[in-house]
């Protein structure tokens, strides 16, 4: 199953509305529910094939529950997706950052003399070890990044429309809590064919608007980090169930269920699982809670239907009589249970984080228990990763940005034989092609030239080079950028922590599309404004 992943960040405060509060308030959920992405995807989508019903295609990625559209989750420094917190999970009631939780899931009789609920709403586990794995150790005891979700709160008064200020008749005031801008989460999409989620990918563009009051200066959303996955797992979930064992089963999202008769169901039992689960659990205890759910369809101007859900984090904790393999566990935490699944309701995972009763609980940032001062734990090794990766990028865009004004400065370089529409068509279609590093579609687009513009390609000249023998030796070397870019001297690649960035083929390939780019852009802009004959002359 192919998955789409990307980032959010927040460059306005999001109204994702839950239903809670009084009228004259809107109360955000602490992410971006998955109907939410869904519909803002949808409008881009009839947008684009100018039509007011989708064809089948548009049924397979927004309707049938073949593309499933995951809740975006908040996430951490290194941009780890988090989960919700187990409703399992207990602490000390005095308790800070860094000290222990115990999971009542796996031991009814933790030593606490005071028990009271995590309270946080979401987590990345930063060490875990399969079940088939535990050992009884320091060093097996998972630990959790407790991630913090505030809300920021906004009053507003309404306005008479006509008057365009408050009036004693028209003078509500009214309440928001948002989602804060700079926030970053996490989301994922799940697509029934790779093809499917190449077309995905490609709507998600690099903004989005999402919740309510869009135009009062809430929803500005910027994408990052688009990727599209063969193999991605929502949490590390244990494989094949034994006889006798206890199956632990969580919720990452709330979940409609139905029992066998259609009414609503206030829990997740064996009854609502699929074969082999329906007759191989039994019910040993759970850890539940329930909300209320509900929705906004925009093109309705209406609320959706309301329904009570199971909440995220809810634990159901089974004993197997019989043995259920590895791929029915994972069958079943790819395809979720329940009602609404297409937009992200009903996630679950099998037997998460570790058959380990106890387990550490740290802030953002805090070091591991157990882990020497002056080494780097998996965490910070990520986080160092991303750094250093940074730091080149911010390095090479120096160098690249020299290389290209370097270039148009050179007495040997004549590029007056191309016309500025020509070369705002050229750094057009390689700007298209760097998110993806299709040098090939630059490839494509200068063999296909036309006779008018072939000539003034090759008319143009870099050093003793035609501009289009340029093109071509960049773009079937693309490793040579590097050494172009620093003009004889040494790059040093940034190093922290032992860890050295090393650049690579795509790295090189987007380099060399952003010299090709840039040389286009500075060239076009020196000239200034085309000419009426320059445009006409061109089409």
């Amino acid at each position: 199953m192919s998955t789409v992943v990307f980032e959010l960040e927040l460059l306005e405060p999001v109204l994702a509305t839950q239903i809670e509060g009084d009228p004259n308030s809107a109360v955000s959920h602490r992410y971006v529910p998955g109907s939410m992405l869904r519909g803002a995807l949808v409008g881009r989508y009839l947008a684009a094939i100018s039509r007011d019903e989708p064809d089948d295609e548009g049924r397979r990625l927004f309707f049938d529950g073949t593309t499933r559209y995951l809740n975006a989750y908040p996430a951490d420094a290194i941009g780890r997706r988090g989960l919700p917190v187990p409703r399992s999970w207990r602490r000390e009631r005095a308790w800070s950052p860094g000290g222990d939780a115990f999971d009542l899931a796996v031991d009814l009789r933790p030593p606490l003399a005071h028990a009271a609920p995590v309270g946080e709403l979401f987590c990345t586990v930063a060490r875990s070890v399969p079940d088939d794995e535990y050992e009884e150790t320091e060093d097996a005891r998972p630990d959790a990044v407790l991630l913090d979700v505030p809300l920021i709160v906004s009053v507003h008064t309404s306005r008479d429309r006509a008057k365009g200020r408050a009036t004693a008749e028209a003078g509500a005031v009214f309440r928001y809590e948002a989602l804060p801008a700079g926030l970053r989460l996490a989301g994922a999409i799940l697509c029934g064919s790779a093809e499917d989620a190449e077309r995905i990918a490609g709507l998600l563009g690099d903004e989005l608007s999402l919740g309510k009051s869009r135009s009062a200066g809430y929803g500005r959303v910027r994408v990052d980090d688009v990727q599209v996955l063969d193999s991605w797992a929502e949490a590390q979930g244990g494989g094949a169930v034994v006889a006798g064992a206890e199956v632990r089963l969580t919720l990452l999202s709330d979940a409609v269920m139905l029992d066998s008769d259609g009414a609503p169901a206030d829990t997740v039992g064996p009854a609502e699982l699929p074969d082999p689960f329906r007759t191989a659990l039994r019910p040993a205890r759970s850890f539940v809670e329930r909300r209320a759910v509900g929705a906004f369809n925009r093109k309705w101007g209406l609320p959706t239907d309301q329904a009570y859900a199971v909440s995220a984090g809810s634990v159901f904790v089974f004993t197997a009589q019989a043995d259920i393999p590895a791929t029915a566990v994972r069958d079943l935490e790819a395809r979720g249970v329940g009602e609404r699944r297409v937009d992200g309701f009903g996630r679950v995972v099998v037997n998460w984080v570790a058959h380990a009763p106890q387990l550490g609980l740290r802030a953002p940032g805090e070091r591991a228990a157990g882990t020497p001062a002056g080494t780097l734990d998996e965490e910070s090794q990520s986080l160092a990763r991303l750094m250093v990766a940074r730091l080149l990028r911010r390095d090479l865009d120096r160098l690249v940005a020299r290389y290209a004004q370097q270039l148009v400065d050179r007495t040997d370089v004549r590029l007056e034989p191309l016309q500025k529409a020509q070369l705002s068509r050229l750094r057009e279609i390689v700007l298209d092609a760097v998110p993806t590093r299709d040098l090939k579609r630059v490839r494509d687009f200068l063999g296909g030239l036309r006779r008018n513009a072939r000539q003034q390609y090759a008319t143009a000249r870099v050093g003793q080079m035609t501009f289009e023998q340029w093109l071509s030796t960049r773009l079937d070397h693309p490793e040579a950028v590097f050494g172009e870019m620093a003009a004889g001297d040494t790059i040093r690649w940034p190093a922290l922590g032992g860890l050295e960035a090393a650049p690579d083929d795509l790295l090189a390939a987007e380099y060399t599309l952003r010299a090709i780019a840039g040389v286009a852009h500075l060239e076009a802009r020196r000239r200034g404004k085309p000419s009426a004959m320059e445009v006409k002359g061109d089409a």
